[in-house]
């Protein structure tokens, strides 16, 4: 998931009162080389520059 996040674009930001969301969507890395498109929502906390992974899913392949 980290590759994930750091491989694909941010495609949005907002803020929260816990620090900054950021949706990542693109395609994830896997052995079989499915390769499927999901999103991952990380977010930065206030008190923090390490990102945290908050959920991860997949996206149909008709979304852009």
């Amino acid at each position: 998931m980290r590759e994930h996040g750091a491989r694909n674009e941010v495609t949005d930001v907002r803020a929260s009162d816990h620090g900054t969301l950021y949706c990542v969507d693109g395609t994830l890395t896997t052995p079989d080389g499915r390769d499927p498109r999901a999103r991952t929502i990380w977010l930065i906390e206030k008190a923090s520059d390490a990102p945290r992974l908050i959920t991860a899913y997949p996206l149909r392949r008709d979304h852009v």
